[in-house]
Formats: structure tokens, sequence, C-alpha cells
């Protein structure tokens, strides 16, 4: 998967980088971008840089977990990439959301 190579390619050169598995069958990588001063999303297959929003709307994807893995965390970044969060709730059944918050 180029996704899994773009981003220690990203980490590589200096720049903090996470690898975001999307649970239904996707991967990207969100890199800090200190000119924006938040995680920017950055789809190397898709040639898309900061368009969040193009697996829900543009592919029409039912989203149900995004989890990002940093070299020293993992964080839920879900509400990042759907507008539709209430509804994307009901699909989230594998775990809990007072599970994912501890973890």
């Amino acid at each position: 998967e180029w996704a899994n190579c773009f981003t220690l390619v990203a980490r590589a050169l200096g720049y903090e980088a996470r690898h975001v598995h999307d649970w239904t069958d996707h991967v990207w990588t969100e890199v800090y971008c200190d000119s924006l001063q938040r995680w920017a999303h950055v789809d190397s297959c898709e040639q898309a840089f900061d368009t969040p929003m193009v697996y829900e709307q543009g592919w029409g994807k039912k989203l149900t977990y995004c989890l990002a893995f940093a070299r020293d965390h993992v964080v839920d970044v879900t509400q990042r990439y759907t507008r539709k969060f209430d509804e994307l709730l009901t699909r989230r059944t594998q775990f809990s959301e007072q599970e994912l918050r501890r973890a």
C-alpha cells in the first residue's frame, strides 16, 4: 500500500506523520502542517492534500472508525472525515465510545 510507504518517507524526512486506517478498507496519511497549525489529510494514492471529505462525500463511503497511528500515540480521527457523525455512530458497534476514549 502506497500510504504505508508515504508515511514512512514523510517520517524519514522529519515530518510528524500518522498512518490512518479506515476500518471499512482504506488507509492514508496525516502530516502535521506547521503553516496550518494542524494535522492535514494526505492521500498519496489519490494525489489528495487536505481533502478529508473525499471518502464520505466523493466516494460515498459509510465510515465507521478512522484511527491514526503515530510514533507515540493512537487517536480516533473519525470526526475529521465525516459531516454525519451522529449517523456514523449508529454503525460503530465494535467498541463503545467510552472504550475508544480510554485507549
